[in-house]
């Protein structure tokens, strides 16, 4: 009788061990692909990721801002160039690498419709098509890191990338009576510009979060 009981207790405390375990492994099977995607990777300013360069990180490090790997040209131009990082614009019938594109985009309107139609080309880090033109703040930031941005952009060479040297649009209107107009901010300079009359000196970097 004593060695019946002995041996439904240990029976029993299989049973439990093991119904303990499966559901111990079925909980870390839910949360392991969450830990892995979200706690495992940090991100760092001038790492080569997500289409372009990273320029801003936050405190968590797994999230932040992108540049794009060159200034985005005006694929509605005549004029030839061998840097050529944008690979369409959704609203042509074009679906390759653009070959007659130009440096400067003279209306902001404009710069915002190539931003948001912007698709970059796949240098290894993925392709994405949610680029968009950055406020004033964000070149600002862009501006502050611009040197660890160059010595990336440098590794792939001026065939496929340029570096951050010129004057850019933003997505922040002046908000004053005497001028109607968008900020754009000087790379060359450090600073802002409230307005220009002069064409052909306003580029367009496309940035996008992750």
């Amino acid at each position: 009788m004593r060695q019946l009981k002995c041996l439904l207790i240990v029976t029993f405390l299989v049973i439990t061990t093991l119904n303990t375990k499966g559901s111990t492994t079925e909980f870390l099977s839910e949360i392991n692909p969450f830990n892995l995607q979200n706690d495992t990777v940090q991100h760092f300013v001038g790492e080569f990721f997500g289409g372009g360069v990273v320029f801003y990180v936050d405190a968590s490090k797994h999230h932040g801002l992108i540049c794009s790997m060159s200034n985005i040209r005006d694929p509605r131009s005549s004029r030839s160039n061998k840097n050529q990082d944008s690979r369409a614009i959704k609203d042509l019938p074009e679906s390759k690498v653009l070959l007659y594109q130009d440096f400067a985009v003279d209306k902001h309107d404009r710069a915002i419709e190539i931003s948001d139609n912007y698709t970059n080309s796949n240098y290894g880090s993925g392709i994405y098509s949610n680029w968009y033109l950055p406020t004033i703040d964000e070149l600002k930031i862009l501006y502050n890191v611009k040197n660890e941005i160059n010595k990336t952009l440098l590794k792939f060479g001026n065939n496929v990338t340029d570096p951050l040297v010129k004057t850019y649009w933003s997505s922040t209107k002046i908000h004053n009576d005497l001028i109607d107009d968008y900020f754009r901010f000087d790379f060359n300079l450090g600073e802002m510009v409230l307005s220009t009359t002069l064409p052909g000196i306003t580029f367009v970097r496309a940035i996008r979060a992750f």
